[in-house]
């Protein structure tokens, strides 16, 4: 009925336990701190505890990569939504929204490294068609802050100082869901422009 087959494994075997008590000495070449002699180890079998030697267990496994002792834990590291802390707008963003002023070099610099995964929300935002957003992003072969970069500066000189504000940039931002971006740059507004 059962089907006897034999099994290869890299497992140690287990000394017998027929004999109640065994005695294995260790290597010569085998280091073991704090002794002078060489050691002799006892292994008890049963219920016996006359001797109070410590018993050592060794386990090796190799080329198993899937083995493991002890128990394992599995954490989730992603961020939802519901984690991400909340911007709140603030004074200096509320002013960058309403600014009038043209959209300057120094100000793409700080903000092109700042735009983060949604940047095509954030430029249709700016009037760009998402087919030519990914025709440019064919053209800088996936190197997203470049094509963030070249969007910026392709916007603000089709558009002219009078369109390309720094309101405008703003409030796209703010609209894409670009908030930390906008916030960073509030911050650096002041300290950019002097």
């Amino acid at each position: 009925m059962f089907e006897e087959r034999e099994y290869t494994t890299d497992a140690i075997p287990s000394p017998p336990r027929d004999k109640e008590n065994i005695k294995i000495k260790p290597e010569k070449n085998c280091e073991m701190p704090n002794s002078e002699n060489e050691p002799e180890f006892s292994f008890e079998y049963g219920n016996s505890h006359k001797d109070k030697r410590q018993v050592i267990n060794v386990m090796q496994i190799s080329h198993s990569p899937y083995a493991h002792i002890g128990s394992v834990y599995h954490f989730n590291c992603s961020t939802s939504k519901s984690k991400k802390f909340k911007i709140i707008e603030t004074e200096k963003m509320k002013e960058l929204k309403n600014c009038d002023k043209p959209v300057m070099a120094v100000d793409i610099d700080v903000v092109y490294e700042q735009i983060g995964k949604r940047y095509m929300e954030t430029f249709v935002q700016l009037d760009f068609t998402r087919s030519q957003i990914e025709q440019q992003k064919l053209r800088f072969h996936d190197n997203i802050p470049e094509l963030i970069r070249w969007l910026l500066v392709d916007w603000t000189q089709h558009k002219g100082r009078s369109k390309a504000t720094v309101g405008v940039l703003a409030n796209a931002l703010w609209n894409s869901g670009q908030k930390e971006a906008l916030k960073i740059w509030s911050e650096q507004y002041d300290e950019i422009h002097n």
